[in-house]
Parts: C-alpha cells; structure tokens; sequence
C-alpha cells in the first residue's frame, strides 16, 4: 500500500485484548478504519478466516493465542494484507521463519507488539545504553502477582501444551529488551518453575496450572556480556521490575516506584565510574505516565507508518522470530536437564 490511499482498513482478530486494546488503539491512529472485527464475543466475522477472505481490507491486527497466530498470520498475508501481530509470534522457530519468509516475498509490513519498547522508562534506557559503554551485564528482575487467579476454563495461557506460561504472556517483552540493547544472543540456561500449580479458576472449578509461572533465564551476548532475567508471577509481595545494565563506562538503573503499576513508575538513573548519579526519568514526571493502550499504540503507529511510507517497524517481525528462537532454545536446555 502506498501514501495515496486515504485510510487503511484494518480488521482486528480476536474478542479479549482485541476488544479491550486494539480496538481503541487503532481507532485512534489518523488513517485508519476499522471496519471489521471477529471474534467469540461479537463482531462481522465469525472467525478469522471469514475475516481474511473478504476482501475489503488492508491489514489485519491479531490478538490470537500463539499456536493459532502460527496458523493465522501465513493466512493473513496469503490473502494480501499486512500483519500486527500478538508475541510470541510463534511458539515454534520454523513457524516464525514462515511468517517472516511470507511477509518478504509479498511485499507487505508485519509487526509484533513489543510494546514495553514504548513504555518511556524502557526508551529512555535504550536510548542512553550507549553511555555506559562496552556492556557487560544486564539484569532484570519482575516481581509481580498477575497470574495468581487463572482465567475462566479453556483458557490457553496456563497450559504449557498450547503456549501459555509466563514466558508468553510477560517474559517475551524481556527477551526481546535484551536483545534490543545486546544484539545476538544465546540462551545459556533456563529455569521454569510452577510454583502454584492447585488453583481455583474465576468460575470456581478446580484448575491444574502445567505452565510456568515463574523461571530464570541466562543469556549470553556474542561480545561476552551476560543476561540474566528473573520473572515471579505469583509473588507474595509485589516488588515491580528493576534493571540494572552495567558496561565499563558506567550503569543504568530503573526503580519502580509503582509495583503495582506494569508500565510506568520508574526512576531512571545513569550511575558514571566515579559514582556520580544523574537522573534521566522522573517516574513523577506526567510525561512517564503513559499506560498500557499508549505504548501499544506507539507500536501500532509504527506498523501504520511502515504500511504508508515504506520501511521496516521498529517491532519487526525479524525481532518476533529471534525472541521465538531464544525462547525455544532455552526450553530445550532445560528440557534436557535431569529431574
């Protein structure tokens, strides 16, 4: 699609956080119509295939668990359309590869949201990162209770089978911040965890968690320096997330000063050798204060500019693949670790 189209249609794939965050997102964005929903809820479409093959779109934004994306996306740009995609954009390395290679030779944009990219304290971060020089290690921790109540049965996103986990829902927005500031990486090990597996679901029935509700992820970049990431789910005590990346010229900090808040409330430092602090981010400051919708929308406006202008999303579909790749190597390690 050129620039001489008025407006993009856009079809939006799924009834929770389609509904709830892409509807209004892409709504909000000039040039955009959204002229078709599908999902179990309501919408002009029963499912995404009818979605698909209408013929009266022009991209098509997906909220569908991963193992369906893996299915849905190749469709999706089968028919023609551009792709915003949910991460983990697959859970299976060759099924990102495919919608990656598809999206190529078609010609049309794809983008995964990674929105933590927009959060303001995880931009100020990247954007500073040159500062503390040669990097050597960074660290993030997360420790947050949003997944001690599962949702309603036959849910995906606690059973391990169909790609739920914390990794999905949570951990992949991490990977995909290490690899931003790092370049390739290598998993070096992985830890997953289930620390609450006997749970009530919201309807009261008996649910048995098999996903991950908590790991520890190492990774190792080609220029030596180390990644550690350490993910909590169902802490007792909600502590946030802190980051700590540190190189030979220095370090930079995030403190969250709103655990209880998973997109803003941080203090961002930069800290030289000689321990002088500066403080680049207010977590006060009303310009940090941006919520979920606006960094998916920061992400979206992205997608929208690639499909008008040309070029690549910042939220590549090359990057969704990479933290598709890491991902999966890391469950094989720690698939092949006795018991």
């Amino acid at each position: 699609m050129n620039s001489d189209r008025k407006s993009l249609r856009v079809g939006i794939a799924g009834s929770g956080f389609g509904l709830r965050v892409l509807l209004p997102v892409f709504a909000g964005i000039e040039g955009v119509r959204v002229t078709a929903l599908a999902g179990r809820e309501r919408g002009t479409a029963t499912d995404w295939r009818a979605l698909f093959s209408g013929g009266d779109l022009d991209a098509v934004a997906l909220a569908l668990p991963p193992l369906v994306q893996e299915e849905a996306a190749p469709a999706a740009l089968a028919a023609g359309l551009h792709v915003f995609c949910e991460k983990p954009l697959a859970l299976h390395p060759a099924a990102a590869e495919t919608i990656v290679r598809a999206a190529a030779q078609r010609g049309l944009v794809g983008s995964v949201d990674f929105e933590f990219r927009k959060v303001r304290a995880f931009e100020t971060v990247r954007r500073n990162f040159a500062r503390v020089g040669r990097p050597r290690s960074l660290d993030i921790t997360c420790r947050i209770n949003a997944r001690a109540t599962p949702p309603p049965r036959g849910s995906w996103k606690h059973d391990v089978e169909l790609g739920g986990g914390a990794m999905s829902s949570f951990g992949c927005h991490l990977v995909d911040f290490c690899s931003l500031l790092l370049g390739k990486l290598e998993a070096a090990a992985f830890s997953p965890t289930v620390r609450v597996s006997d749970r009530a679901s919201r309807d009261g029935d008996a649910w048995r968690v098999t996903a991950e509700d908590s790991f520890v992820l190492s990774l190792r970049s080609v220029g030596g320096a180390l990644a550690r990431v350490e993910l909590n789910t169902v802490a007792e005590k909600e502590e946030g997330l802190a980051l700590t990346a540190e190189g030979e010229e220095g370090r930079l900090l995030m403190i969250d000063r709103d655990p209880s808040d998973y997109f803003r409330g941080w203090d961002v430092f930069f800290e030289a050798r000689d321990g002088q602090r500066e403080k680049l981010l207010d977590a006060s400051d009303a310009t940090a204060r941006g919520g979920r919708v606006e960094a998916v929308r920061g992400v979206a406006v992205d997608f929208v500019r690639s499909v008008f202008y040309g070029g690549v999303p910042d939220s590549s579909l090359e990057a969704g693949a990479e933290v598709v790749r890491l991902v999966a190597r890391a469950r094989t390690l720690a698939a092949s670790l006795p018991r």
